[in-house]
């Protein structure tokens, strides 16, 4: 069960990441 809890927390960390790279390509095109 701890595993099952490890891997979620991985995917939601990629998630979060995922979402923060999407965020700075957004800030980036505006400052183009």
């Amino acid at each position: 069960q701890h595993a099952k809890g490890h891997k979620l927390s991985n995917e939601a960390k990629q998630k979060i990441s995922n979402a923060a790279k999407r965020r700075w390509a957004n800030k980036n095109k505006e400052n183009e």
